[in-house]
This record gives structure tokens, sequence and C-alpha cells, in this order.
């Protein structure tokens, strides 16, 4: 049985995906920092559930604030290391919180090319006829791999043609994207397994719903969520599946 009807998948390896083409990062909103709020979010919610349950595990927000004098980055960083100390690893270990499971994901996916369901979303042939086009999988991992070299040339590492603005790589977003593809495949493992949890949630970036079959765009370089549909449809012979898509934009 589960320890609960959630799980809540961490991806470390998505810290390391950063912009690196200049210093100011001003303009860029999607950014490793998200994570940490994630994070933050997270152990409150857990802290203030606890509470409502009459079994607090974890200090609640307000005795946080009130025993660090109010500083709101203190807090923040006691949340985020509070998630940390909650259930991370195999079942052997004893969770000390009853609302979510908490997992580290590791990454098992070395090639985007080697999943059967991202290449149904992004390696489709013209012709209808297989998914052995490699050709927008295989330069996202040009663009990582080249990137230092090209930002010291005084170039961008995202080619001319697509958006300068909201697509950048460094040589660990290639490793990050593929953390995130993995978590969001164990996720849907996870909750269609018969005894597993009800609900999963893969703390992952970079995002996806924005990346189109071969056109990255939108801080977003593989449709993760398609990904995770097409990975139930071929391990689980699922043939139905609703995305929803919450969305707080910026400006």
């Amino acid at each position: 049985m589960p320890l609960s009807n959630t799980v809540v998948l961490i991806q470390d390896e998505c810290y390391n995906h950063r912009f690196i083409r200049s210093k100011d990062t001003s303009f860029i909103v999607e950014r490793p920092e998200r994570l940490r709020a994630l994070k933050i979010g997270f152990a409150a919610a857990i802290a203030r559930l606890e509470a409502l349950n009459s079994r607090p595990k974890l200090h609640s927000q307000e005795e946080i604030l009130l025993a660090r004098g109010n500083n709101v980055d203190v807090v923040a960083e006691e949340l985020s290391k509070a998630l940390d100390t909650l259930r991370i690893g195999s079942a052997d270990v004893e969770s000390i919180t009853t609302v979510c499971e908490v997992v580290r994901n590791p990454v098992k996916l070395q090639y985007l090319s080697s999943d059967p369901a991202v290449r149904m979303i992004h390696s489709a042939n013209a012709g209808g006829d297989g998914f052995d086009n490699l050709e927008h999988l295989d330069r996202l991992a040009k663009w990582a791999r080249e990137s230092e070299q090209k930002i010291r040339n005084g170039e961008s590492e995202i080619p001319d043609g697509f958006p300068q603005n909201d697509l950048y790589m460094c040589p660990q977003s290639y490793r990050a994207i593929c953390g995130a593809v993995d978590t969001v495949r164990e996720a849907v493992e996870r909750v269609m397994g018969t005894e597993g949890p009800k609900a999963a949630f893969a703390t992952i970036r970079p995002p996806g719903h924005h990346c189109g079959e071969d056109t990255p765009s939108g801080f977003c370089f593989v449709n993760n969520v398609a990904i995770g549909a097409a990975h139930a449809h071929l391990q689980f012979g699922v043939k139905r599946v609703i995305i929803f898509d919450i969305d707080l934009h910026h400006g």
C-alpha cells in the first residue's frame, strides 16, 4: 500500500538548467529559483495540513516567522530545508509525514531519443509511417553541448530563427531535460500502478507546454505532459487523457 494518496517527485538535475549568455537575468522569468519556490510552498502546505490534522510534525509557517524575527528570507530557507527532511528514499525508510510521500527521483534516461514516448511526440516521420525523425532531439543535445563555446565566441547558443529571449541553454540543460522527462514518466508509473498513489506532482523544469513537435518556444524544449500521456498510452494502454494547463503568466 502507498504511504500516502499523493507523491511529490523532486528532480535535482532540473536546478542545473540555467541562463549563461550574460550576467543580466532580469528578463529571464523561468529559472532555477522556481523549484525552490515550489519546495517552500510544499513545506508550508505540509506543515499547515499536519497542524489541521492535529499531528504537527513540522513547525508551522507562523512559528518559524516568530522564531526568526519575521525575516521572510530566513523563513523561506527553513521551509525549503524542511521539505528535504521529509521522506526521500526507498520504501524501507519511515515517512515522517502522512500528508504526502516525497521522493528524490534519479535520472535514468540518458538520451531523449531512446524513449518511445518521446519519439512518439517529437520524432514522427513526415509521411506518418514511423518515429525516426530525430532532428529535433539531436539538435537539443547539440545546442547544450556547444553552448559555452558559442557564448565564448560572442554568439548565442540558440540559433537564429528561434526565440532568443525565452530559449536558453547551458551544458547541463540536456541532462535537466532528460531528468524532467524521466520524472514525468515516474509520476505516470506510480499513479498507474496497482498499489500506487492517486496523484503525483512532478517538480521539474524546464517546462514543456509551449513546445510543438519540433518547435521549442516559451522556455520549453520538449512537451513533458504530452510525453507523459504518450507513456501512459504505450505502457498502460490509456486511450484518453485530459490535460489542464493552469498557467499564471507574467506581463
